[in-house]
Formats: C-alpha cells, structure tokens, sequence
C-alpha cells in the first residue's frame, strides 16, 4: 500500500485507510506513538497512558527557578494578535 505526506496545518499529514488500521488492529482517536527507525517510521498503539500532570509533578522534588532567558521572554511585550 502506498500513501503520500502532505500538509496538515504547520504539520504534515498521512491518511491511513480504515482496512489498515483494521489490520493493524487500530481505530479512530487511538493513542499512538511515533518512532524514527532506519530511514521509517514506526507507528506503535501506545500501551501506556501519558502520566497526568499532577502525577509527573508528585514524583518531582527539585526547586522551581526562573532562567534568565524565560524572565527576558516574560516581560516581552505582545506583537501580535496574542491578546484578543
């Protein structure tokens, strides 16, 4: 089976025919993971879930410290339409 990349957005895109994710065992909205592989790309069901924030932040006991680049950033002003 054949497909093409095209642009998605800002991204790139592929359409996979429902026959393959049948195939593969995959459907709509499924969570998957993208893996570089010897010039491929291996797409793999994540059989994980993604750790929630207050899970990743629980197992965290460090300080919090601002760099001296995200202060900069911080006090930038808009230049944009950032503000609507």
């Amino acid at each position: 089976m054949f497909a093409r990349i095209t642009p998605w957005g800002n991204s790139q895109g592929l359409r996979i025919p429902k026959a393959f994710l049948d195939l593969a065992q995959m459907k709509e909205n499924d969570e998957v993971e993208l893996i570089p592989q010897d010039n491929a790309i291996l797409i793999r069901r994540c059989t994980q879930k993604k750790p929630t924030l207050e899970q990743l932040l629980a197992e965290w006991d460090g300080e919090y410290s601002v760099s001296d680049e995200l202060k900069e950033w911080e006090q930038a002003s808009p230049i944009g339409s950032e503000l609507l």
